[in-house]
């Protein structure tokens, strides 16, 4: 299941930070990427499943199909327009430290379940 070449880890599902600095929004997605031949059908799974769990990837439920290469199944604000209004730096790693501990011990594992159990039959 390696991913074409998008990842030096060859994955073909990651995480990515997104910087939008002209919005002032950090943005958290998860991107279904491309991959080598023969792993389409892997893609197409993922795919689906992301689909059928719109409780855990928001933005899967809104697309009809895969993209030949990217496509984002998952998205989540970090930091919003309204958190950089009048904050420094420690103020931002406050505002972003709940957040990502929120992520890690709750949402992450449910889509790390998620995922694993598509490829346990």
């Amino acid at each position: 299941m390696k991913s074409g070449g998008w990842s030096r880890q060859n994955r073909i599902l990651l995480f990515e930070f997104i910087n939008e600095p002209q919005e002032h929004i950090i943005r958290l997605n998860l991107v279904i990427g491309p991959c080598e031949p023969g792993a389409e059908k892997v893609r197409e799974k993922l795919f689906k499943l992301c689909q059928s769990r719109g409780d855990l990837f928001n933005r899967a439920v809104k697309k009809k199909i895969l993209a030949a290469k990217y496509s984002t199944v998952r998205s989540q604000d970090i930091l919003a327009k309204k958190d950089f209004e009048g904050s420094d730096i420690e103020e931002l790693w406050e505002k972003i430290r709940p957040v990502w501990r929120h992520f890690v011990a709750q949402d992450l594992p449910s889509l790390v379940s998620a995922v694993s159990g598509i490829f346990v039959q």
